[in-house]
């Protein structure tokens, strides 16, 4: 049996099996990691697993050199179908990455579908709408794996699966502490981010959903006062 080296934290949801899951946090939390070993988990137990990998309206390089990383790092046979952007397993297992969710939509029934999510591109981010076309591709003991950062708490993720959940969905939040890989130099920079910068910490940071914030200035004093 191939062995992965994980986190502590990775370890303890690596068999979560809720049909809805949830991934968010900060930059260097090993959540990605996570997500990419789930699924080379799922594509090698029995045969001809079907799993899709969706980076709406982006080049899925990125994602797709993470994979291969992964699997070269185990030692794992694989091949690469360059044209169709396909990883094909010894046992017929294939991982498809795709950028158009049409395309995900008229291809048939998933064990995984693994969303890549852009909340700060306005443009590219993936809507509720798409979340449910996708969620009817997956096969009846399929999963979904959304990973994200967090945005403010008026987001329609936030709403979905932290706010009102259902009862198969599950919300993983992941930062950069939990990550026992990091060097050390990486924590003391996320440890003073906060000092710096007070929202960029709770997104890149701990992760964290934020309240939505105005700041309001006063002309006659010129001072600054956070609302929320």
């Amino acid at each position: 049996m191939i062995e992965f080296e994980l986190t502590n934290r990775q370890y303890e949801y690596i068999e979560d099996d809720s049909r809805e899951l949830l991934l968010y946090g900060g930059a260097n939390s090993g959540r990605t990691i996570f997500a990419i070993t789930k699924t080379i988990i799922c594509a090698l137990q029995g045969v001809n697993k079907t799993i899709i990998v969706v980076t709406k309206n982006r080049n899925p390089k990125i994602i797709i050199n993470d994979f291969k990383n992964e699997l070269n790092k185990k030692e794992i046979d694989y091949e690469y179908d360059i044209i169709n952007n396909i990883i094909l397993l010894g046992n017929n297992s294939e991982i498809r990455f795709i950028s158009r969710i049409d395309d995900c939509i008229h291809n048939g029934q998933y064990d995984i579908v693994y969303i890549e999510n852009e909340i700060d591109d306005k443009y590219n981010q993936l809507t509720k709408k798409e979340y449910g076309r996708l969620i009817r591709t997956i096969k009846p003991v399929g999963q979904m794996l959304l990973v994200t950062n967090p945005s403010e708490t008026n987001h329609w993720i936030y709403k979905y699966f932290i706010k009102n959940p259902s009862e198969d969905s599950n919300a993983i939040h992941w930062y950069y502490k939990n990550n026992s890989f990091l060097p050390e130099e990486v924590i003391e920079y996320f440890d003073n981010l906060c000092r710096w910068d007070e929202k960029l910490y709770h997104k890149y940071g701990d992760g964290s959903w934020s309240e939505i914030t105005y700041y309001v200035k006063n002309i006659d004093t010129g001072e600054t006062k956070r609302v929320v």
